[in-house]
This record gives structure tokens, sequence and C-alpha cells, in this order.
């Protein structure tokens, strides 16, 4: 994938129009959070400096989703593989 203009005005919507219980909801921050909520929309490259390894894997998931860059495969993937200690039977 080629980073482009038509990417970056998507993500500036992105960006634009995500709310706060969408971020809590994804796990990204927690309900209440509003200096990393404060951060996020005015400072969002230290937001995402400082995020841990975790949360940043779950932003750049729901980014990933928001903007539709997922593969059907990859999305199947996800909802069908057994997270760690799951049992199958």
């Amino acid at each position: 994938m080629t980073f482009d203009a038509n990417i970056l005005k998507r993500l500036a919507y992105f960006l634009a129009n995500t709310d706060m219980s969408e971020l809590v909801e994804a796990g990204i921050i927690n309900e209440g959070d509003n200096d990393r909520w404060k951060r996020f929309n005015n400072d969002f490259d230290v937001f995402v400096i400082k995020l841990p390894d975790d949360r940043r894997e779950k932003l750049a998931d729901l980014i990933n989703d928001r903007l539709g860059f997922r593969s059907t495969q990859q999305l199947a993937a996800r909802e069908f593989a057994p997270s760690v200690g799951s049992s199958l039977s």
C-alpha cells in the first residue's frame, strides 16, 4: 500500500470523527481518561508515541477497520482465531 493524499484525507476524517467512546470500546483508553482523550485530539503524534504497544496495536486495528484497509480474509482470520488459553471443545 502506498500512502497517498486520499489516505491522508481519510485519516483526517477518522481523527475528526472519532469520539472518546470508540476509543474506550476498542480498549485504547480507559473510560474517563480525559488527559489521553485531550492528547488524542490535540497532539496525536505524542498520543501514539506514548501509548503502550498493545494499545497502539488496538489503535492501528481501529484505523485499519474504519478506513477499510483490512481484507475480508484478514478479518475472518482474526474473528475465528482462538484466543490464548481458550478451549476449542
